[in-house]
Formats: structure tokens, sequence, C-alpha cells
């Protein structure tokens, strides 16, 4: 769940607002500045082009589609990649049973690692894994992933020995 932080309108996340922050405070000031002496004092007489405003919302319409499109791209991509992932742990796990259709312990284990490895790799991408979703893996591979940092890993490891 996204927690709301009423402050945080005001926070720069991007890269790009970072760097054009400068620019577009001097051009803030500039425009203002103008905009007095002609309110204020008539000494400038500026005239304005209706076009202008069509031109500055072409402008800004290419810039939103080009950010959007590699915003979805982004996202497809880890789409596939997190698919994939998901089809070769289940490959994996038929694997094992074409090998093994009688389930030792050994092989159940594996299974159960495979099955708790994505949990793992998800949560390790958000904010840390939360060993209580990884109930699925025996207790005692779960004492040893939760010693370490890095539990997808640690997962991968204990599926390999």
């Amino acid at each position: 769940m996204i927690k709301y932080n009423p402050k945080s309108w005001f926070l720069f996340k991007g890269a790009l607002i970072k760097k054009l922050f400068v620019g577009m405070v001097l051009t803030t000031l500039l425009t203002a500045f103008l905009c007095l002496l002609h309110m204020k004092f008539g000494y400038i007489n500026i005239k304005w082009s209706a076009a202008l405003p069509g031109y500055m919302g072409a402008a800004l319409g290419l810039l939103l589609i080009f950010r959007n499109n590699s915003a979805y791209d982004k996202w497809w991509e880890a789409r596939k990649e997190w698919g994939a992932l998901v089809n070769l742990s289940r490959n994996m796990a038929l694997t094992l049973y074409s090998m093994f259709p009688n389930g030792t312990k050994e092989v159940n284990a594996c299974y159960k690692l495979l099955i708790g490895f994505p949990y793992a790799l998800k949560e390790h991408l958000r904010k840390g894994v939360k060993i209580e979703e990884l109930n699925q893996i025996e207790k005692e591979d779960l004492e040893l992933i939760n010693k370490v940092n890095h539990k997808p890993n640690s997962t991968l490891t204990h599926l390999m020995f």
C-alpha cells in the first residue's frame, strides 16, 4: 500500500527536475519581472501570438508521449522477465517431478524452495523480504535464509546444495 505524505509534493525525486530546476526558477523570475514592467509601468509592450499556447501544448504533449512510451517499455520488459522466471521455476519443478515421482523429503524441500524464490525476489526488489511470506519453505532452510541479507541468493544457494 502506498502511504501518502502531504509534504511530498515538493520533494524532487526525478533526475530531470533536479537538472532543470535552476533554469526554471530563473525563467520564472525573468518572466515575472517582464510582466511587472509591462503591467505596472508600461515600459514594455508585449504582444502575444495566438499560436504560442498551441505550440507549447504540442511540445508538452510530445514530451509526455515519449515519457509514457519509455515507461511502458520498461514495464513490459520487466513483465516478460518476471514471466520467464516463473516459467523457469515451473519447468524446474516439473523436471524434478519427472526424475523423482515419489517425492522424497529432499525433493519436497526443493519444490518449496522453488516456490519461495519468486516471493523472496519480489519482496527483495521492493522493500525487503518479509519472512512470514516464505512460510512454504522448511523451517531449517528458513532459519538459514533469514540470517543473510540477500534472501533470494540464499534461497538459490540452498536449492543448489
